[in-house]
């Protein structure tokens, strides 16, 4: 899951105290002294990789819209589900992709 977040190189040594009713996401982020972001992104009937990856270029999601189209090619990505979406950061640009991919 740190792996998944991305934030395995960001886990801060130290003694923490944790309400039990934190889930692990929770967790991991606290102590990695991280905050989850939610972005919402509105995808139109028909939209390509490069159309998606402008948009979340545009919101901060992603850095490069270039290597978000490659990850979409590497994945077999080439449709996308329309309508809003939610997507929570930090979070692998693969399992962004596999989020919003239409089955």
């Amino acid at each position: 899951l740190a792996d998944d977040m991305q934030i395995g190189d960001k886990i801060v040594p130290g003694a923490y105290n944790f309400d039990k009713d934190l889930t692990v996401k929770e967790i991991l982020a606290e102590i990695a002294g991280i905050e989850f972001k939610t972005y919402t992104v509105n995808i139109n009937e028909g939209a390509k990789a490069e159309d998606l990856a402008k948009t979340l270029k545009e919101l901060g999601v992603i850095e490069s819209e270039s290597d978000f189209v490659n990850a979409c090619n590497n994945l077999g990505v080439t449709s996308f589900k329309a309508g809003e979406h939610k997507i929570t950061m930090p979070s692998k640009v693969a399992n962004i992709i596999k989020s919003l991919a239409q089955n």
